[in-house]
């Protein structure tokens, strides 16, 4: 409704912001009002009659109730803030649950709250009161309420209660609900031995416990990377390899063990991976022959260095850290490896382990972006080596910051979380004169190399290059219209624009994604892909996805350059093609280039010789990636240790598009070729972004073809926008 005469409704954020229409915001009064429990006591006042941010000297009460602004200028209520609970990443409002469960036949009455329950951390637990009929037949609420809601709304407990506690004034007593009954939830009873293990696997890589039979891997925070690890868990665990396909299409701990029965017995695809007999110079990995390559084409570019940098506050032992750092050279080889040529061959040449006296240089506050920015675009000589650099800066007496930077031949994301880990463990341990107990790497990355080269020797190689042949024939170079002419040359200047997903559209696409068997990522990158196949008017062509590529537990702690790079094509033809049809065809699309994964980069391009372009990279000319690993919590001993960016604006494609997603939190960041394109230019296309992310949650069924991408940002055009519009016309297509 509307507010009383003489009142005014505000619908505002934690800031006390105006919330846009439609946007979920708490509901504050305004204006003369009287207020029952308030007199004499200035602290409770104080918390709900709040300064009024748009008045002089007036205050607006803080209701605690959540509703949002309907097109009709009307407030629609949407349930208590102070009830609202946040589990898995989720926001849940319990009253929602309760109402959808009061509907179900036989429920007298029902009370939803979260317990924490040990083993499991917070839990929705459904305290249920019903009739005779229903009584002690409870199993079969869960599914009539996953009909009604998504599965994160499906409480883990259900527990018979006679009836519900209530305070005198005939509310409910939540203080005197009876601590939940694990052994009532629908799911559970005593695993199957094979469900046990596949249990385990799942609470190993989630960091869950007490996971049932129906746990869900995607709904309990799982994506596409983990379920790598998981697979990669489970081929450790029972010898069989598990498909991601296999995992999405039944992602439950019943399904998956279903599916590992199943190929009990059959051998797995990949050989063992165990230490190799080499010497000093033993071959490169795939991957690091394209940047071998890369680095022979082009010498001296910072589009390769990757670096991290830690503010460590608090008296710093710089002895302990030396050492720690030498611990890390030592027992990652990939840390002391060069590279030569002979005889036209790339080899790695291992050097010993070197002693390392970390001297810490003074710098302002003021200085120290410039610095950090300076090592990010540190180049470096991979024949002479070595491949990293370090720079400690003391910016006060307590303190410091770390930073080192890396040649991405020797490195990747993810070794990099590594890197971290064990500098701050080995830090703590000598700090406090004791040895590291870091286990020894299972094997070393020349070992993986060799490898390698083994497996897809063996006939792996052709298979995956036969789907790939296939996935990418007939896909064209991606014409954006560009603000210039494409230069000779291809350079790597690049710019940055973020803009910040809605909390609200980010809580739709994850539930979308859940209810269309798919991923965040796949949701992104198809309406990417629209807004792309949008702006040049081309139907088919590739964009540019890494993965981790660490199918094999025995990766998962090592330091070295297994990232892969998948060209995944796009196909937006057809007629009529809807939202929901669009994301089941990134779907298949994703999973099929997920089992084709091994098959290097540097391999494909060999194969399919595509023409050599000096101005634009081959195969594909955009990138995307999700960056969703949760941030890692740094320890250095005693010191408080926290992560800084330093982030490089290299562009090694024309156009690179990063999700990043921690939390609730979603932020859209585009870094863009400065040669080819102007800043308003990707602001513009990461508005229209966030409108075709908006239409497809609002209107799945629609047809692209109905996605209107206008944006507010003609009244925002530079002042030529006459000149601006007719160098627009000319280049893009007429339609």
């Amino acid at each position: 409704g509307t507010s009383l005469p003489g009142a005014t409704l505000w619908l505002l954020d934690d800031e006390l912001q105006l919330v846009p229409r439609g946007v979920l915001g708490e509901i504050y009064l305004g204006g003369i009002l009287p207020a029952r429990g308030y007199e004499g006591r200035a602290d409770l006042t104080a918390e709900r009659f709040v300064p009024d941010p748009f008045g002089q000297g007036t205050r607006l009460y803080r209701t605690g109730d959540l509703g949002r602004l309907t097109d009709g200028d009307r407030i629609e209520f949407h349930g208590r803030r102070d009830r609202q609970v946040k589990l898995r990443g989720y926001r849940v409002e319990p009253a929602e649950v309760e109402a959808q469960l009061a509907r179900l036949e036989g429920v007298r009455s029902v009370a939803v709250v979260a317990r924490s329950i040990e083993g499991r951390g917070l839990t929705l637990v459904a305290y249920v009161v019903p009739d005779e009929a229903r009584r002690g037949r409870l199993e079969t609420l869960r599914e009539e309420l996953k009909r009604r809601v998504p599965e994160f709304l499906v409480p883990s407990v259900f527990q018979e209660l006679d009836a519900l506690p209530l305070t005198p004034s005939g509310k409910l007593d939540q203080r005197a609900l009876p601590d939940p009954e694990v052994g009532s939830s629908p799911e559970s009873g005593s695993l199957s031995p094979l469900e046990e293990v596949v249990a385990a696997a799942f609470e190993h890589v989630l960091g869950a416990q007490g996971l049932g039979r129906n746990a869900h891997f995607f709904h309990l925070g799982g994506h596409s990377l983990l379920a790598t690890r998981l697979a990669a868990r489970l081929r450790r665990v029972t010898g069989v390899e598990l498909s991601l396909r296999r995992l999405f299409e039944g992602p439950t701990v019943r399904e998956v063990a279903a599916g590992v029965k199943a190929l009990l017995g059959a051998a797995a695809r990949q050989p063992a991976l165990l230490p190799q007999r080499r010497g000093p110079r033993s071959p490169l990995s795939f991957q690091q022959e394209r940047l071998w390559f890369l680095d022979r084409f082009e010498p001296g570019t910072a589009a390769y260095t990757i670096s991290a940098a830690l503010e460590l506050r608090g008296p710093l032992n710089r002895s302990a850290l030396s050492r720690a750092f030498e611990d890390l050279l030592r027992r990652h080889e990939s840390l002391r490896t060069r590279f030569v040529e002979e005889d036209g061959r790339a080899l790695q040449v291992l050097e010993a382990p070197v002693s390392v006296r970390l001297g810490a240089l003074e710098v302002d506050e003021g200085d120290l972006e410039a610095r950090l920015e300076a090592l990010a675009g540190a180049t470096f000589d991979l024949e002479r080596g070595p491949l990293w650099r370090t720079l400690l800066l003391r910016v006060a007496p307590d303190v410091h910051v770390f930073a080192l930077a890396l040649h991405h031949i020797v490195t990747d994301g993810w070794s990099m979380g590594v890197v971290v880990r064990e500098l701050g463990e080995a830090y703590g341990a000598y700090a406090s004169g004791q040895v590291p107990a870091l286990p020894e790497p299972p094997i070393q990355y020349a070992d993986y190399a060799l490898w390698q080269r083994a497996w897809l020797g063996d006939g792996e190689l052709d298979r995956q290059l036969a789907h790939w042949r296939k996935a990418l024939a007939g896909v064209e170079p991606l014409e954006l219209p560009t603000d210039r002419p494409r230069p000779a040359v291809r350079r790597h200047e690049g710019f940055r624009v973020r803009r910040e997903v809605p909390p609200e559209l980010g809580q739709e696409l994850r539930e979308l994604a859940r209810s269309e068997g798919a991923t965040l990522h796949m949701l992104l990158l198809a309406a990417y892909g629209v807004v792309l196949s949008r702006w040049s008017g081309q139907r088919d062509f590739a964009v540019g996805i890494p993965v981790a590529n660490r199918t094999r537990e025995e990766t998962e702690g090592l330091v070295g350059y297994f990232v892969n790079t998948l060209a995944l094509p796009m196909d937006l033809g057809g007629e009529e093609l809807s939202w929901r049809e669009l994301v089941a065809r990134v779907r298949e699309t994703t999973l099929a280039a997920y089992a084709n994964q091994d098959l290097p980069f540097e391999s494909l391009l060999e194969a399919l010789q595509p023409p050599r372009d000096l101005a634009r990279s081959p195969v594909f000319q955009v990138w995307f990636n999700l960056v969703n690993v949760p941030e890692q919590e740094v320890r250095f001993g005693d010191l408080k240790a926290r992560a800084l960016g330093a982030e490089a604006d290299e562009s090694r494609f024309d156009l690179s598009l990063y999700a990043f997603e921690q939390e609730e939190e979603l932020l859209l960041d585009a870094v863009a070729n400065a040669d080819l394109f102007d800043r308003w230019r990707i602001e513009e296309l990461l508005d229209q972004l966030l409108l075709a992310l908006g239409e497809m949650v609002a209107r799945p069924d629609a047809g692209l073809d109905e996605l209107a991408l206008v944006t507010s940002r003609a009244s925002r055009l530079p002042d030529d926008r006459a000149s601006l519009s007719e160098a627009w016309q000319g280049s893009v297509p007429e339609r």
